[in-house]
């Protein structure tokens, strides 16, 4: 049995990385290295940001908030990062702590970050699916 989760519009946004990387292939040297996929997907029109970047670094992770946030044309009310060390320095179920530039970077856009319980998939269903 499932759960359907319905949520109002600008209400939430799903993020995180999709497992699997791709070759990247940098043009003035040729070397081969693997990319990472950052994937966003608003909860109420599902509509999904994708783009690819070096790293899962935390600087990575915030960059790639900022322009989901601009093909949206708004930022949501809450963010569901999946429980990744770039997007939570310590998982906890009712404070968990932020990286602090992904903490100022809440703060800057007026949002408020709430990581998915650990290894609960369901928690972002919506980033799940778009990956």
């Amino acid at each position: 049995m499932a759960l359907r989760q319905h949520y109002a519009s600008g209400e939430v946004a799903f993020f995180d990385y999709a497992g699997a990387t791709l070759p990247m292939t940098d043009r003035d040297t040729g070397a081969v290295t693997a990319a990472h996929v950052f994937v966003a997907v608003l909860g109420y029109s599902q509509a999904v940001y994708a783009e690819v970047q070096p790293d899962q670094a935390v600087a990575s992770w915030v960059a790639g908030h900022v322009p989901a946030f601009g093909a949206w044309g708004g930022v949501p009310a809450r963010l569901v990062p999946d429980n990744l060390k770039a997007g939570v320095t310590h998982p906890h179920p009712y404070e968990p702590v932020l990286p602090a530039s992904y903490q100022e970077c809440a703060e800057y856009y007026g949002t408020v970050v709430v990581p998915a319980r650990v290894r609960r998939p369901q928690d972002k269903a919506s980033v799940e699916q778009g990956v």
